[in-house]
């Protein structure tokens, strides 16, 4: 294998140019041209490869060459095939045309095969960050088969893109029906990195309105990703269906999007391409009745506070102005947004080229002639110079949601509620988890009312549940007449107790999925196939139980304290065997609700309301003690 010529692989200048310089020194490093090779073609680690070249000796007596390998700067076209590699001797000595083999050359070469072939390659996520995915609580990676935890409908696609196909699964211990993007290595060599990020920023979302992302898998050929399925295709497509949308409809799709952007960008993401093509549908059923889910995070980045961005991505018809002038902020996403408020309303695009997108100049035409004055001033805000464009936490309290939102339904506050959530908040970290990964594999029908009273009471939509928005819908209650007595915010402040911080018992939000492990149906849903499976993801290497190794790699609940695991360790091993079997995992699970059962027992005969508030007492009465 030899280096093409290109400025980016450098011979040092003591010997560049002489003519009596040996063949060694003129030679470069093969272990740095072939650490160069596999960087262009993908086929290990940046930082082994570069070991690996350093490491080889410089021949006896002579000066070594130092080569510089610009490892971001190789390419696939400054390396030339692998099949040419006979073109270099074994001692480093280019070949001349009309040279032939030695039986010493096919030796060398036979070696060099040998030891390529005895090299692991490392698979994507190998390559990866380790770290637990802000939904789940656990690492999500799961080294097992895709078959063996979901059954594939690979007869029926349900969309093909660029890099992979998207196919129907369902869980096999729950039946829960999931969507699995198959997305082909091949086409991915050279936007590997995309999509790496792409699953990072998946991993850290948690949000009603933002797609999920529930486990990785990998062979040989793909990543798999299982996914929220969403069977209401995208909002473009159900624009197209009508024409356009009225303004009620309109303010419900304008509500989720905003409010998943909110969350994004106060969690320093940038998503950068938001259009009503990657804004899906959760069912078949009218908007006033479905959840739209942002997704596609494959040109999304984090950002820090004030980054001015400088490359120029997304999709033209959406860039704000500033995109174009290669210089502009998070706010690009509020821009969008007023593009697909637009679209919503009109069925059309506002903007066709850069002269008009940079005028900033709103085309209403007859399709506007019936719109409110509400909704053609919130469409000049979002459309706006960046100085004047609310950020999204702003536009969600704009006077067009207050005129044409429907009247929110409150669910009342079941029973129990509040004792299950400082239950949950009070267990240990492996426990959470195991709840949270259950919670994850839940059909539509064990989630549906826990989600729609996380989100009536998420009221400013951030995807966080906080002390705040459970005291205003207590008190809304009292008001009601359906609690007897208040509940101090003292009272409420428990409940969201954090154990975990390193400020013991300090305040935390509830995430959207904490709350849906937090308040499942123990009973309907802690079937003997779903606890085990549960289990089969947390056992990692598949040996039958969880032990302290397992659990301190990282690479099953993220990095805790050695301390934190081992009092985990010892509280769910009951046999002193030192590791967490299948039976004492199932214990742990039903033994998290001993009290809560205990509790329901006693109250059984007292009204919701009396319940509600002796909950609260108990856990004053808990505290004084």
């Amino acid at each position: 294998m030899r280096v093409a010529s290109s400025p980016d692989v450098k011979i040092h200048e003591e010997t560049k140019g002489r003519s009596d310089a040996s063949p060694s020194q003129l030679s470069i490093s093969k272990a740095a041209v072939q650490a160069a090779h596999n960087l262009a073609t993908g086929a290990s680690d940046s930082t082994q490869l570069m070991s690996d070249a350093a490491d080889e000796p410089a021949p006896a007596g002579e000066s070594r060459a130092k080569v510089m390998l610009p490892i971001a700067a190789v390419t696939a076209r400054q390396v030339l095939d692998s099949d040419e590699e006979q073109e270099l001797l074994s001692d480093g000595q280019p070949r001349t045309e009309g040279s032939s083999d030695s039986s010493g050359d096919k030796t060398a070469k036979s070696n060099r095969s040998a030891k390529k072939r005895g090299r692991k390659r490392l698979s994507v996520c190998e390559t990866m960050p380790v770290s637990p995915s802000s939904a789940l609580q656990i690492i999500i990676n799961n080294p097992g088969k895709l078959e063996s935890f979901y059954d594939v409908d690979q007869a029926k696609r349900l969309g093909k893109g660029s890099f992979g196909t998207v196919h129907k699964a369902s869980a096999k211990s729950t039946g829960a029906i999931r969507a699995v993007k198959y997305i082909a290595l091949e086409r991915m060599k050279e936007k590997i990195n995309v999509l790496k990020k792409e699953i990072e920023i998946m991993k850290a979302v948690d949000h009603p309105n933002i797609i999920m992302l529930y486990e990785i898998f990998e062979d040989p050929k793909h990543v798999l990703l299982v996914m929220e399925l969403c069977t209401g295709g995208t909002l473009l497509n159900r624009v197209r269906m009508y024409g356009r949308l009225c303004e009620e409809q309109t303010a419900i799709a304008m509500q989720q999007i905003l409010r998943a952007v909110y969350y994004l960008h106060s969690n320093r993401i940038a998503h950068r391409d938001l259009k009503a093509e990657n804004v899906l549908l959760s069912s078949d059923e009218s908007i006033r009745q479905t959840l739209l889910k942002v997704s596609d995070f494959g040109l999304s980045c984090y950002f820090k506070p004030n980054q001015i961005f400088t490359d120029k991505v997304g999709t033209f018809t959406h860039m704000s102005p500033e995109v174009l002038r290669r210089k502009y902020t998070s706010s690009c996403d509020v821009w969008a947004c007023g593009v697909i408020l637009y679209n919503l309303m009109s069925g059309g695009i506002p903007f066709g080229t850069e002269e008009e997108i940079k005028a900033v100049r709103i085309p209403l035409g007859k399709q506007w002639c019936d719109a409110s004055q509400e909704v053609v001033g919130f469409l000049k805000k979002l459309l706006s110079r960046p100085a004047h464009r609310p950020p999204a936490k702003l536009a969600l309290q704009d006077p067009f949601f207050q005129k044409h939102l429907p009247k929110p339904e409150m669910p009342t506050l079941r029973f129990g509620l509040l004792d299950d959530l400082r239950t949950f908040r009070s267990q240990n970290k492996l426990k959470r988890s195991s709840l949270t990964t259950i919670a994850s594999m839940l059909a539509e029908e064990h989630v549906q009312a826990a989600r729609d009273m996380f989100i009536s009471m998420d009221t400013d939509g951030d995807g966080l549940l906080c002390v705040a928005e459970v005291e205003k819908r207590l008190r809304k209650q009292r008001e009601q007449g359906i609690l007897e007595k208040d509940v101090t915010r003292r009272e409420v402040e428990r409940i969201f107790r954090d154990f975990d911080s390193s400020l013991a018992g300090s305040s935390k939000d509830f995430t959207y999925t904490e709350f849906l492990a937090a308040t499942f149906n123990r009973k309907a849903c802690l079937t003997d196939a779903v606890v085990q499976e549960a289990f089969k993801i947390l056992d990692k290497n598949n040996d039958g139980s969880i032990d302290l190794d397992e659990l301190s790699s990282g690479r099953t609940l993220g990095h805790i304290p050695i301390e934190e695991l081992q009092q985990i360790l010892e509280d769910m091993d009951q046999n002193g065997d030192k590791q967490i079997d299948l039976q004492e995992f199932k214990e742990m699970l039903w033994n998290t609700d001993l009290t809560r059962a205990n509790t329901t027992a006693s109250l059984k005969t007292l009204t919701a309301s009396e319940a509600l508030a002796l909950c609260a007492n108990e856990g004053t009465n808990n505290a004084s003690t």
